[in-house]
C-alpha cells in the first residue's frame, strides 16, 4: 500500500510531497511486524518492549504491536535530514562486505525541549538500513530497524527514558543481507527529568487491564513557571516530553502532532516528535507581534480549545470577543441589579482552516439568552463579564452539528454546523424563560445536572460522556444554597440523549472513593479498545488539605484515572500530578489523553 503526505521542517523552506509504503519487517514468535516507509521520514515497529519503573515511577511490561503507521513511542526510528535514499545495494551471487565510511555516533538531541530525542548517523560504502539495539542493562531493551536503504544515515532514535545509561549496538545490513556491526557500543546518558518538573505517583496500575498504549497530558505549574506535554507509558513512567514554557492545553493530532495553545492564548503551535515547530497559528487582533512564519487567524485570542476536525482539515477552536448587553444581571445575589450597556465577554466556537480563513462562527451571545447567568458569569466585571467561559467543542459526526461547553451557563449545547440554529441546551432549566423548547428534560433515575463542567465527548454508543466539574450546583436567583468546596465532588458522567423526544436520561457516573473535587479544569473519555474511561480530575484545589473554591491561592495536584465502565467500578489505573515541594503552589493538568501511537 502506498500513501503520500506533504512534510515540512524548520530544516526544509519548502513542502514537498513525500511517498510512501508499507512493508513487512521481520517479526518475532508475537507475529509479523511492519514500518511505514519514504525516503525521508521513518517510523519503525517496537517488536518488544520492557518498561522498568525508578524512583517514583513504576514500571510494565509491554507488547507493542504494529497498528497503521508504526506502533508505540517507546522504539521510533526516524530519518532525519537524509541526504538520499537509494535502491538496491550489495553485490550478486552472495553478500557484500559492507563497510563503515563514517563510524556510527550518537548526537544529542537535535532540539532542547524535547531532550529524549537521540540522533543515529553514519555513513557506509553501498546502501543500507539500520538496525539498533538499544539497553540499559536491564529490563528496558528495545530493538529499531529501518527498510529504507541510504548510504548516509542520520536517524532520531525516541524511546530512552530520563535519568539511565544505555548502550546502542548498531549495525548496517545492505539489501542482499550483508551486514557490518558497530565494533563496540554507543552510549548515552539520559539526563534525569528537570527541577521543574512535576512529581509523577503511580497509586494504581493494572497491567494487562489498562487501555493499551500511552498517556499524553499538559501539565502546568499553577504560578505559571513551568509547563510540559508529557507523555507516559502504562507504568506511568516518562517516555518524552516537550518543554513548552507555560501552557498546559495540549494535545495529538490526527497527523501524530502536537498542538499547544501558548500561555498568552494568542498562538496556536504545532510540534512534530522531534521538537520541531511545523506550523504556528496566531490571533491577528491580539497586541502582540506575530510570530516569524505564523499564520494569522481572524480571531482576538485562542481560548481553551483547538481541536483537528476531519484529520486536520480544519480546525476548532474558542475565542474572546466583547458585546455590550443591556438589562444585564450585574449581582449574582439579587435579580434586580441590571445594567445598561454592560460589557460582555462572549467566547464563540470558531472553526478555522489550516491556511488562518475562517470557515464558521457560532456567537453565544446571539443564539442563547444574553441575560441568563450561571454563577461566577459576573466575573470580570466592570471589565467585562465572563458569561460564556466557552471551553470545548466538538463536531457530532452524526450530523456535523457542533457541541459546546459553555462553564458559566452550567451547560452543554448543540448548534447547527451550517445554519447556526440551536437543536439543544442541555443543563438545569433554572432563568432559560423563552428557551424552554430547546431544554432537554430529564427521565429515570437517578440523575443530576452538571455545573460548571468539561470536556463532552460522544462515546461509540452516541451517549455524551462529560467532566462534571461541579462547582455550586446551584443557580443564581433560586433561592438554592451553594454546595461549597467541602461537601463537594467532581465527577465523569454520561448521558443519554433523545433528540426525537428531547429528552436526557443519565445511564452512568463515575466518583472516585475519594471523593475528589476538581474545581477547574479536567476531561472524560472513554478509550476505544476496552471501552474503560480514562478520567482527569485535573485541577484539585485543597487549603490544609482541605477541598477549596479559591482557585487562585489554593495548592494544586491533579489524579488521572482510568476505570472500568461496569458495576461497581473498577479503578484500573490511577495517577497523581504534583510538586515534589509540599509548600508550592503546586500543578495542574488540562486534560489527559490516552493514544494508541504517536503516529497516525
Amino acid at each position: 500500500m502506498t500513501t503520500c503526505s506533504t512534510v515540512h521542517s524548520d530544516s526544509t523552506p519548502t513542502r514537498s510531497a513525500v511517498c510512501a509504503r508499507w512493508v513487512s519487517i521481520s517479526g518475532n514468535a508475537n507475529g509479523p511486524a511492519f514500518a511505514y516507509m519514504s525516503p525521508n521520514f521513518m517510523l519503525v515497529v517496537l517488536l518488544r518492549f520492557h518498561g522498568h519503573g525508578k524512583s517514583h515511577h513504576e514500571g510494565g511490561r509491554m507488547r507493542v504491536r504494529a497498528r497503521k503507521v508504526g506502533v508505540g513511542l517507546a522504539a521510533v526510528l526516524i530519518a532525519v535530514g537524509v541526504a538520499g535514499c537509494g535502491g538496491g545495494g550489495g553485490g550478486s551471487g552472495g553478500s557484500h562486505a559492507v563497510q563503515f565510511t563514517t563510524a556510527p555516533a550518537i548526537g544529542d538531541a537535535p532540539n532542547a525541549r524535547a531532550p529524549l530525542v537521540r540522533v543515529l548517523t553514519f555513513a557506509t560504502d553501498v546502501p543500507t538500513r539500520v538496525e539498533a539495539t538499544v539497553s540499559d542493562g536491564g529490563a528496558h531493551t528495545f530493538t529499531v530497524t529501518s527498510q529504507s536503504l541510504t548510504t548516509t544515515h542520520a536517524d532520531a532514535i525516541v524511546g530512552f527514558t530520563p535519568g539511565r545509561d544505555y548502550d546502542v549496538t548498531v549495525a548496517a545490513i545492505a539489501a542482499d543481507g550483508g551486514r557490518v556491526d558497530a565494533s563496540a557500543p554507543l552510549h548515552v546518558t539520559t539526563a534525569a527529568l528537570p527541577a521543574t518538573f512535576p512529581r509523577l505517583d503511580v497509586h494504581i496500575a493494572a497491567a494487562g487491564v489498562v487501555e493499551p498504549g500511552f498517556t499524553l497530558f499538559g501539565a502546568r505549574s499553577k504560578d505559571g513557571k513551568a509547563a510540559f506535554v508529557v507523555i507516559i507509558d502504562s507504568g506511568g513512567e516518562v517516555v518524552w516530553y516537550l518543554d513548552i514554557a507555560t501552557s498546559s492545553v495540549a494535545r495529538l493530532l490526527a497527523n501524530g502532532h502536537v498542538v499547544t495553545i501558548l500561555a498568552n492564548r494568542t498562538a496556536i503551535e504545532e510540534v512534530d516528535l522531534l521538537g520541531n515547530t511545523i506550523h504556528t497559528w496566531y490571533a491577528a487582533h491580539a497586541s502582540d507581534p506575530p510570530p516569524p512564519g505564523g499564520i494569522p487567524v481572524d480571531v482576538f485570542t485562542f481560548h481553551n480549545e483547538i481541536l483537528d476536525v476531519d484529520g486536520g482539515a480544519s480546525f476548532l477552536t474558542s475565542s474572546d470577543i466583547v458585546q455590550f448587553v443591556d438589562d444585564f444581571p450585574t449581582n449574582e445575589n439579587d435579580a434586580s441589579v441590571r445594567g445598561t450597556m454592560v460589557p460582555v465577554l462572549d467566547e464563540p466556537v470558531v472553526e478555522f482552516a489550516p491556511d488562518g480563513t475562517t470557515l464558521h462562527t457560532w456567537n453565544f451571545l446571539d443564539i442563547l439568552k444574553p441575560t441568563r447567568i450561571g454563577f461566577d458569569a459576573t466575573q470580570g466585571l466592570p471589565v467585562n463579564a465572563d458569561w460564556a467561559h466557552t471551553n470545548a467543542a466538538i463536531v457530532d459526526p452524526r450530523d456535523g452539528s457542533i457541541i459546546a461547553s459553555l462553564r458559566h451557563q452550567d451547560a452543554v449545547v448543540k448548534v447547527g454546523r451550517t445554519d447556526g440554529a440551536l437543536r439543544w441546551i442541555l443543563g438545569n432549566h433554572d432563568n432559560w424563560e423563552g428557551f424552554e423548547s430547546f431544554l432537554l428534560t430529564p427521565v429515570g433515575e437517578p440523575f443530576a445536572w452538571s455545573y460548571h463542567q468539561h470536556a463532552p465527548q460522544l462515546t461509540a454508543r452516541s451517549t455524551l460522556l462529560v467532566f462534571d466539574n461541579g462547582n455550586w450546583r446551584a443557580s443564581p436567583f433560586t433561592g438554592q444554597p451553594k454546595l461549597l468546596a467541602p461537601e463537594n465532588h467532581s465527577r465523569a458522567v454520561e448521558y443519554a440523549i433523545d433528540e426525537s423526544a428531547h429528552t436526557v436520561r443519565q445511564v452512568w457516573e463515575f466518583v472516585h472513593p475519594e471523593q475528589l473535587y476538581s474545581p477547574f479544569v479536567g476531561s472524560a473519555y472513554e478509550l476505544p479498545a476496552t471501552g474503560n474511561v480514562l478520567v482527569t480530575f485535573g485541577g484539585l484545589c485543597t487549603v490544609d488539605g482541605v477541598h477549596s473554591d479559591d482557585i487562585a491561592h489554593c495548592r494544586g495536584t491533579a489524579r488521572l484515572v482510568e476505570v472500568h465502565h461496569a458495576t461497581p467500578d473498577a479503578l484500573v489505573f490511577d495517577l497523581e500530578v504534583s510538586d515534589p515541594d509540599p509548600t508550592a503552589i503546586g500543578w495542574l493538568v488540562y486534560r489527559a489523553y490516552r493514544i494508541a501511537t504517536l503516529t497516525p
